[in-house]
């Protein structure tokens, strides 16, 4: 799977994000005019579902092989509760999704560590069994190698997100790394 459509999908998942945080502040009567732009996003989700799975048949690495089932299966549970209006649930499934994404690129969270740390705990808050059908195949891959090569040089991407949790994100990933660097 490319880095760009991965790129693509973790900048929508983290638009769906902010959107949830955005209708959390509004009343019942404002969110009705958000409609459309639900179903925008809705659409959005299906187009880089379709994607991703026509990146399925391109040749991956090792550890990314299953990175476009995993990617679509995100996206279109996440427009299915969307279309539920839950925007909580789509709220954390887009949480969990940008979360995935790092299991295939920075910062290379362990397969393992996704399950206990990010899966479960939205397992358990909303009841569901997310992913329950392909975690075993999740955990058959290898993980990512981490090697953190920084790029100075490169300018961000239009559309890159700052979040808040960047050092949350890095030291659920690497705790013993993350001491390093503070240090």
């Amino acid at each position: 799977m490319t880095n760009k459509t991965i790129g693509e999908v973790k900048d929508l998942f983290f638009r769906v994000k902010q959107f949830y945080y955005g209708s959390a502040e509004r009343t019942e009567t404002s969110l009705a005019v958000s409609v459309g732009e639900v179903a925008e996003y809705v659409s959005a989700l299906k187009r880089a579902a379709e994607a991703c799975g026509a990146e399925e048949t391109l040749h991956a690495e090792r550890h990314e092989v299953d990175a476009p089932k995993m990617l679509a299966y995100m996206c279109l549970q996440i427009g299915d509760a969307l279309t539920e209006k839950d925007y909580r649930l789509a709220g954390d499934l887009a949480s969990v999704g940008i979360r995935l994404v790092g299991v295939y690129r920075f910062p290379f969270l362990t397969r393992e560590r996704f399950v206990k740390k990010v899966l479960e705990p939205v397992r358990e808050k909303h009841g569901i069994s997310l992913l329950a059908e392909v975690e075993e195949e999740l955990l058959s891959h290898s993980n990512a190698s981490v090697l953190l090569r920084p790029s100075f040089a490169t300018p961000r991407e239009e559309g890159y997100y700052v979040t808040e949790d960047n050092d949350d994100s890095l030291r659920a990933a690497h705790p013993v790394l993350y001491f390093l660097f503070l240090l």
